[in-house]
């Protein structure tokens, strides 16, 4: 009697705007994994030994058929996560080219050889080289299924690693156009590998023995993957959530904060980690920022993309959908006014969709979930503050630290209000906007995890730093070979004070001391 083999499972893409089937994607096998793990070790051999001027000559094909796909990947990833086609060209399409540039402009002298100065140590002379780890596994997510996974994946590759790849379950067919671009761009099949499936083949991912992971997600996960690689003891980056504030001071700019803010909201339907979530407003100027800030919201655009008049598109699932309406709902029930927006819709578009309006909230209690948890959605509260240190102790009493942004007139003060928020960017009249360049790093503090990607630190986080020392003179003896002596501890214990003494003083005694000794 023959056992059939199970069928092969598979991720339905849909677009979340419409409801509308994408495709089907095969999920990947425990034994497709292990394959592709060996296949990507074998192919970093020979790119790991190259230097970074080859690699960068082999990757620049990729900026020249992003730049020609650049229509048809908007395109796509509209389609599968819902969002503006605008937005799918500038802020995941336009970011990835400003970063693969930066890289091949700059990544070879990131990554230079360092030579390092001794002091003391006058008979040799030493380096810090910055070697690739290996081969990365990404874990990444659904909210900017490009960008996050390019940028990243460049990053390794720059430094001389393989890359696999598992994108979120939900833009499984994104994943899959990154892997077609490299492929088509030339490089080694073996070097980018993308791996689509469910929860448990990223749980699979991090066993499967790469060196390095790094993993974009919730906070929940990022945990698990944290501990996993804790017990295996392998490097990881993990960028998580964000419940981002904004400081808007009496003398700010209050047309050009309530524009950035507005935006910086309910761009991506308020589905990014660095999402303005929390804005806090110096009393004086409070009803003025309000009024205006809710007259911007009301006149925004929602539905699915079909020709380019829309704003704000769609939640990327059902799961998220009923998070954000949660916290809708629990506001209203306790007290907090709503004043534009607040509905959520369930079945907009041709076959369905999920859509949830931007929505501003005021006069909600620090206990609501709108308040406390990340609500990666299109909401917004708002809350008078009496001055500046109200507001940054408020904007401090969170678990996360992802971004924050402060608008005033006050150059000096804005940057000791900086200083003292507890985050890994902070943007001074302006919102999420720079954190698109090529040249920033990019990552949190507390619950918004730990680790940098993108910018120069994004890239040395994918190498290990190995020091090489060479010995310059080939000296017969040192003074810290066998044997020992009471000579040879009264040497030593003489020069110290002459070494490291602050007293010059002190120091010339022991120098003339370790002369005489020496004499003697």
């Amino acid at each position: 009697m023959t056992t059939q083999a199970p069928p092969q499972r598979t991720i339905q893409a849909v677009n979340p705007a419409t409801g509308e089937a994408l495709g089907e994607v095969p999920v990947v096998s425990p034994e497709q994994l292990r394959d592709a793990l060996r296949r990507a070790r074998s192919a970093q051999q020979d790119w790991g030994a190259r230097s970074v001027r080859d690699r960068a000559r082999i990757l620049r094909p990729v900026l020249d058929l992003m730049v020609e796909r650049r229509d048809a990947l908007a395109e796509r990833i509209s389609q599968e996560v819902g969002k503006p086609r605008f937005e799918a060209l500038t802020t995941e399409v336009f970011s990835t080219l400003e970063t693969l540039d930066y890289y091949l402009r700059n990544a070879e002298r990131i990554l230079r050889p360092e030579p390092l100065r001794h002091r003391l140590l006058k008979t040799t002379r030493s380096t810090i080289y910055h070697e690739p780890w290996g081969v990365v596994g990404l874990i990444t997510p659904w909210n900017y299924p490009f960008y996050l996974t390019t940028t990243i994946a460049l990053s390794a590759l720059f430094a001389g690693n393989a890359v696999l790849n598992k994108p979120s379950e939900y833009t499984p067919l994104v994943g899959l156009e990154v892997e077609r671009l490299f492929r088509d761009a030339g490089l080694p099949p073996a070097l980018y590998q993308c791996l689509p499936g469910f929860g448990d083949l990223g749980a699979a991912l991090v066993d499967a023995g790469c060196d390095k992971i790094s993993f974009t997600g919730s906070v929940r996960t990022g945990r698990k993957v944290a501990s996993a690689c804790g017990e295996r003891l392998i490097p990881v980056t993990v960028e998580l959530g964000g419940k981002d504030p904004a400081i808007v001071l009496e003398d700010a700019d209050l047309e050009r904060a309530v524009r950035s803010l507005t935006w910086g909201a309910f761009t991506n339907s308020g589905q990014v980690c660095a999402s303005i979530e929390r804005i806090y407003v110096q009393q004086e100027v409070a009803q003025t920022f309000t009024q205006r800030f809710v007259e911007e919201t009301r006149g925004l655009r929602q539905g699915p993309d079909r020709s380019f008049g829309v704003d704000v598109g769609a939640m990327v699932n059902k799961m998220q959908f009923e998070v954000v309406k949660e916290q809708i709902d629990e506001a209203k029930a306790k007290g907090a006014k709503v004043l534009v927006g607040g509905n959520a819709r369930a079945g907009e578009g041709e076959k369905g969709g999920y859509f949830i309006e931007p929505t501003v909230i005021t006069d909600a209690s620090d206990e609501l979930l709108v308040r406390r948890e990340e609500t990666f959605g299109p909401v917004v509260t708002i809350v008078p503050v009496a001055d500046a240190r109200e507001a940054v102790r408020r904007a401090n009493d969170s678990p996360y630290g992802l971004t924050a942004s402060v608008w005033t007139a006050d150059e000096a003060l804005a940057e000791r209000l900086a200083h003292q928020l507890h985050y890994g960017s902070v943007f001074v009249n302006d919102a999420l906007i720079p954190s698109g360049a090529g040249e920033v790093p990019w990552g949190g503090v507390k619950e918004s995890g730990y680790g940098k990607t993108r910018g120069p630190q994004g890239l040395r986080a994918m190498t290990r730093d190995k020091h090489v020392s060479y010995d310059r003179f080939h000296l017969k003896d040192a003074p810290v070979w066998f044997p020992y002596s009471a000579a040879k501890y009264r040497t030593i214990s003489d020069l110290i004070p002459l070494v490291f003494g602050t007293s010059p003083t002190r120091r010339l005694r022991a120098g003339l001391k370790g002369l005489r000794n020496l004499l003697s």
